[in-house]
């Protein structure tokens, strides 16, 4: 049984997609869908578990807090490749939609003021 959640919302990347019914046309191969997935989602490694015919996809970056609270996951799961491809389309959505990560200016990293404070004497 294939939980809901995986189900596909209609939007796919992939040559030839169809709607989503945990099924992929004959011709094409698994392998041959994770190498298109992977192209069409760089930044993801996608994998097939033939045995059970689950698709995953794991993010080659890890989240950070921020992407994490936006919807970010690190490891999509899918009934069928379509489906995973949409569920990485709409990370790409959501990565795209967040501002950017302003890096710490040089000063703030260079002066310490980010380190622990020191210590009162007498403690190690």
């Amino acid at each position: 049984m294939t939980p809901a959640s995986w189900s596909c919302a209609g939007r796919s990347r992939l040559p030839e997609a169809s709607a989503c019914g945990g099924r992929t046309p004959p011709d094409v191969t698994p392998r041959q869908r994770r190498s298109e997935l992977e192209r069409a989602h760089p930044g993801w490694l996608v994998f097939h578990d033939g045995g059970i015919g689950v698709w995953s996809a794991f993010r080659r970056s890890f989240p950070d807090g921020r992407e994490v609270r936006a919807g970010i996951r690190a490891l999509v799961k899918a009934a069928c490749p379509e489906c995973l491809d949409e569920k990485l389309t709409r990370q790409a959505e959501i990565l795209d939609s967040l501002p950017p990560c302003h890096p710490l200016p040089n000063s703030a990293r260079s002066s310490g003021s980010l380190s622990n404070p020191a210590r009162p004497s007498g403690q190690s």
